[in-house]
């Protein structure tokens, strides 16, 4: 996908210091402090490990369904694209056939003699 997509050019909302793989060093620093916390704690803790993995769903999900998107995009703009040319060589094809058999009338009658009238201007 070389080319951009317009309306995609935001960035998200990301922490500065925050990168895909401190997410994981959290967990394990996470999982040694539910040892040391209450139960009440544990809890909380484990409510929003089942929601951030929800979410981390959520994003993969749309994530996959913006790539399909994109891609969709891209073959319709070549298929598009295809047909155009396609659609022009027709047109001029049927244009040509339409134009031989006068163009042959013409020069038949430039052949038969000295052109008078309005056949000497063309």
């Amino acid at each position: 996908m070389t080319e951009e997509t317009p309306g995609f050019e935001e960035k998200p909302d990301v922490p500065s210091g925050a990168t895909p793989d401190d997410a994981e060093p959290k967990a394990a620093a996470s999982s040694e402090e539910e040892e040391a916390a209450p139960a009440g704690d544990t809890d909380a803790t484990v409510g929003l490990t089942a929601q951030l993995d929800q979410v981390r769903t959520a994003l993969n999900e749309r994530t996959a369904d913006l790539q399909r998107l994109q891609a969709e995009y891209q073959n319709y703009r070549r298929r598009v694209e295809r047909d155009r040319v396609t659609v022009k060589e027709i047109a001029v094809a049927n244009l040509l056939s339409e134009l031989l058999p006068v163009l042959d009338d013409v020069g038949r009658a430039r052949e038969h003699g000295e052109l008078v009238g309005g056949f000497k201007s063309v």
